[in-house]
């Protein structure tokens, strides 16, 4: 089967009956055929992600760097136009769903695809013509699960072949960190492709001929992948160390006699097992895998797994000085013995953090500490290399292929090639620097002092009022969703004020009839005007708003609510007419009795979003704004006593501060107490690391963003914690249809706006889609030392929803989504 696709035109073999004739005396030229969106989609080799949730999944970047090694397919008569190969994320929650089928076995340019939970297990059980899979590889079958489909020729049609590479991915990562502690020239020697496909690495034995010992902890998934790999090295035995008696014995049960597994739950089998390799009788241990998270035990079980843990890294590393027997060699494939390392490798798979305790504990007894995002990236280069390869085999006519050797075959020799390998491990080095996983312990005083961090959600994010939502309800939703405080929508104030409502409460005064939108204006005719947030407005609206806000600071005493900020005030800094700028302090001062009534020290002023020429981004014109601002501040604080603080948000879609390190530029010319920075989850990430204007979601190269994103969100954390006057969280989904790039003729709303306003998501909601790294960015700011509350800012159609259960539902799941967030960042 050949991937060439030809497209014929409508005429004389050109697309749309393109004329062939020459032109203005020209000689003629044949016109390059021009294919349609449509055609494109079906002319590339398509790789796909299967699993759910996986929108947050970093795999698309990775394995699209790695199909580079792949051919593109050529658009017939034009050599310019070709049609790269494509990795995409299918959300698909079991096997049975018609998608899966459909894309596998009648999608001619399926390629191949990588499987995650909740599928490992079950597409194995999917084997024929009528399943997913028509072939199990040798891994496949010892470890019942599938983390790869590869599509193979098979005579005039196809074969699906299901293996898993998350047995080499510890494998390799273990060889890799062996070469390396043996200070080999080529840290790729172990994993060398000269060997052959039927030679395989393992470990030496003693001079009794007895093959060395690892132990693994664990019995999930992970550890049957840990099982074969460490047998596949030639170690045995393998003790097993778990919490849970009946896990392990599934384990044990599953590779029966096939692998020596000895489960350890006590100090006193411990210390049987290592009398007989004092003996002798069997071999020191060499070698180690954890596979559990990295949580503090709290069960004497849990206790009792990191005791014996403690043990075997305790043990001499007696084995080094030993003489080695020779291996037997039995059957078709060679074995080929490792000098022992200089010291023994401990790989953790779990890389959340990458200091784990037990790295710690192993590299402080002398062992060699291998972090799991190495297995990660050598599982993720196993798969690539198979679908490189395969995808040669279909260009070059094969009619059968067996891709499972070349899974082992790195380097320039290799399918993929030596350049691109090392390009992918830079990008998941990016990535974790981004995601806060380096090799550093995070500091306990802040965990400490962060432990249970104050929950607080704008009023906005849990029902718009637009919708009928009233403030009183939200208020109500917030506090019974274990919420501490809220960040007070200016709109909700105002309508709140404006309602029947607070007219009884407030036992009855003159009611104006307020316009259709706040930011309309409105005449009153022989009135005295002041300002508000939206501009000039009548001195009783004003004092309606001032009282109102005292309810609300009283209903918000009565549910234990605390009022952290009201938000926001727009379009404040950097216009050049001195009479809008002047209308802008007049409406920033007005807030201060609002906040003084609410008992609030904090208002949140976000970006210009007027652009040039009647506003400016100069920084000495936004200083000399905010340092009026201070002043102004300053001066209420002197004459009331209730002190005010403005925060400075930059907004993704911002005219010129559309950056945190743009307002942090701000906030220290301006250096006074009264002004600090708001930094806000969605806006950072939706500017710095995605685009809803890209098929991806993310912005392009992803190599280059992850990278730029890393030294961004590092910088933050040398932001001093008492400037950072609040911290916003949300998350974001991608949109189905990516959005035209905005503002443009027809479309005045920026891009990022409009999906800012339509898909935003609560932290940690990977089963709606988020994806973002929105843990990696709230890890900086607790770094950088903020000590204030985690607040939710999130705008969703969803919102829009009149339902009375809507306040309750948004609440409740904002709540849920902080609570993960907090065990995603301190464990």
């Amino acid at each position: 089967m050949s991937y060439h696709l030809s497209f014929t035109g409508a005429a004389n073999g050109t697309p749309n009956g393109a004329p062939n004739g020459a032109a203005n005396g020209h000689a003629a030229v044949s016109a390059p055929p021009h294919p349609t969106q449509e055609q494109i989609d079906a002319s590339a080799r398509k790789y796909f992600l299967f699993g759910s949730p996986i929108s947050h999944s970093a795999s698309p970047a990775f394995q699209n760097l790695m199909l580079q090694s792949i051919a593109p397919i050529g658009f017939p008569g034009s050599e310019a136009q070709t049609f790269h190969p494509t990795y995409s994320l299918k959300d698909t929650k079991s096997v049975d769903e018609a998608h899966l089928y459909d894309l596998v076995r009648k999608d001619p340019l399926f390629a191949g695809a990588g499987v995650t939970m909740p599928l490992k297990v079950a597409v194995t059980a999917t084997l024929g013509p009528k399943g997913v899979i028509d072939e199990l590889s040798e891994a496949g079958k010892a470890t019942q699960t599938v983390n790869t489909i590869i599509s193979t020729p098979n005579g005039a049609g196809r074969k699906m072949v299901g293996t898993n590479t998350d047995y080499l991915g510890i494998a390799h990562a273990v060889l890799r960190g062996v070469a390396e502690c043996n200070a080999e020239d080529r840290v790729t020697k172990y994993l060398d492709p000269q060997l052959g496909v039927k030679a395989r690495y393992v470990f030496p034995r003693n001079k009794a001929g007895k093959p060395y010992a690892a132990f693994i902890i664990g019995s999930g998934g992970t550890c049957r992948s840990a099982v074969y790999a460490v047998s596949q090295m030639g170690l045995s035995p393998i003790y097993l160390l778990n919490r849970d008696a009946d896990e392990t014995q599934a384990v044990v049960d599953h590779f029966g006699a096939t692998v020596d597994l000895r489960p350890l739950r006590s100090v006193e089998a411990y210390e049987r097992e290592a009398a007989l390799r004092e003996s002798g009788e069997i071999g020191h241990v060499a070698c180690a895998v954890g596979a559990i998270p990295a949580f503090a035990p709290q069960t004497e079980d849990e206790k009792m797994v990191y005791t014996l843990a403690h043990s075997f890294f305790a043990e001499p590393y007696t084995a080094l000085g030993e003489e080695h027997a020779d291996l037997p060699q039995e059957g078709e494939e060679k074995l080929v013995a490792l000098p022992l390392p200089a010291k023994r490798p401990f790989l953790d798979m779990c890389y959340k953090p990458r200091q784990t305790p037990l790295l710690l504990e192993a590299e402080k007894q002398g062992w060699l500490p291998v972090g799991g995002v190495e297995a990660m990236v050598e599982q993720g280069l196993a798969q690539a290399r198979m679908w490189a390869a395969t995808a040669k085999a279909f260009e070059q006519g094969k009619t059968s292929f067996d891709p499972i050797p070349f899974a082992v075959k790195a380097g320039d020799e290799g399918p993929i090639g030596l350049e691109i390998e090392e390009q992918a491990r830079d990008l998941v080095r990016a990535m974790l620097d981004i995601n806060g996983t380096r090799y550093r312990p995070v500091d306990q005083d802040i965990i400490a002092m962060l432990a249970q961090p104050s929950y607080s959600i704008f009023t906005h994010s849990v029902g718009y009022h637009t919708a009928g939502h009233t403030l009183s309800d939200k208020l109500e939703a917030v506090a019974q969703a274990g919420m501490d405080g809220i960040e007070l929508f200016t709109d909700d104030l105002w309508t709140f004020a404006q309602s029947e409502l607070f007219t009884t409460l407030s036992r009855g005064g003159e009611l104006l009839t307020p316009p259709d939108s706040p930011l309309a204006k409105h005449a009153c005719v022989g009135k005295q005007r002041v300002w508000n947030a939206y501009g000039e407005c009548t001195q009783q609206e004003a004092e309606r708003e001032v009282e109102a806000a005292k309810w609300v600071k009283a209903r918000c005493d009565e549910l234990g609510l605390k009022v952290y900020c009201l938000q926001p005030l727009r379009d404040v800094e950097g216009w050049v007419e001195e009479e809008k700028r002047a209308e802008a302090m007049k409406r920033v001062e007005s807030r201060f009795a609002v906040m003084q009534a609410l008992d609030t020290q904090l208002l949140l002023v976000c970006s210009q979003n007027t652009p040039a020429p009647a506003t400016t981004g100069d920084l000495e014109a936004l200083k000399r704004d905010f340092t009026q601002i201070a002043n102004m501040a300053e001066r209420f604080t002197l004459r009331t006593g209730h002190e005010v603080r403005v925060g400075f948000e930059a907004l993704a879609w911002g005219s010129h501060v559309d950056k945190w390190t743009q307002a942090w530029e701000v906030v220290k010319s301006v250096d006074r107490k009264e002004v600090g920075l708001i930094l806000d989850a969605f806006n950072t990430l939706a500017r710095e690391y995605a685009d809803p204007c890209s098929s991806t979601g993310i912005q392009e190269p992803a190599a280059q963003t992850l990278l730029r994103l890393g030294e961004s969100l590092d910088g933050i954390v040398e932001v001093p914690g008492d400037k950072i006057f609040l911290l916003q969280i949300g998350d974001a989904k991608k949109l189905p249809t990516p959005l035209l790039p905005s503002p443009r003729e027809g479309e005045e709303r920026p891009s990022r706006m409009i999906w800012s306003r339509s898909s935003r998501l609560f932290p940690c909601e990977y089963d709606q889609g988020a994806f973002m790294p929105v843990p990696a960015f709230v890890d900086r700011v607790v770094k950088a030392g903020y000590k204030g509350p985690w607040s939710i800012e999130v705008f969703n159609d969803s919102l829009n929803d009149t339902s009375r259960h809507t306040t309750r539902s948004h609440a409740t799941r904002a709540r849920a989504g902080l609570d993960r967030l907090v065990e995603h960042v301190f464990k």
